[in-house]
């Protein structure tokens, strides 16, 4: 767990697999310590807030016309942390973003 600015303490959940299928997801969470809302950051997925029970969105985002790569089983490690770096500053950017730290 990582501390984030003091408002966030932030979590890998690690890698997980999709059911029936070599395809991989995982999250970062950033759980509040105070009045600012929980985020998640999926990938592959989206980065949005989110209350105790929800579910996240882990389907392929296609933000900026970029289109997100599916992890798979198959994937090396140096890939896999690849697209968790990409999960964290995804999320960095929307809690900066929150702070109004743009």
């Amino acid at each position: 767990m990582t501390d984030y600015r003091g408002v966030w303490t932030l979590t890998w959940t690690g890698w997980k697999p999709l059911p029936f299928s070599i395809n991989l997801y995982g999250q970062w969470i950033a759980f509040s310590r105070g009045g600012a809302p929980n985020f998640y950051s999926a990938y592959p997925g989206a980065v949005e807030d989110f209350r105790s029970g929800e579910e996240f969105n882990c389907g392929p985002c296609y933000e900026d016309e970029d289109r997100q790569e599916l992890p798979t089983i198959r994937d090396s490690l140096e890939q896999l942390e690849g697209y968790k770096q990409e999960a964290l500053k995804r999320l960095k950017v929307v809690l900066d973003n929150y702070l109004g730290r743009s």
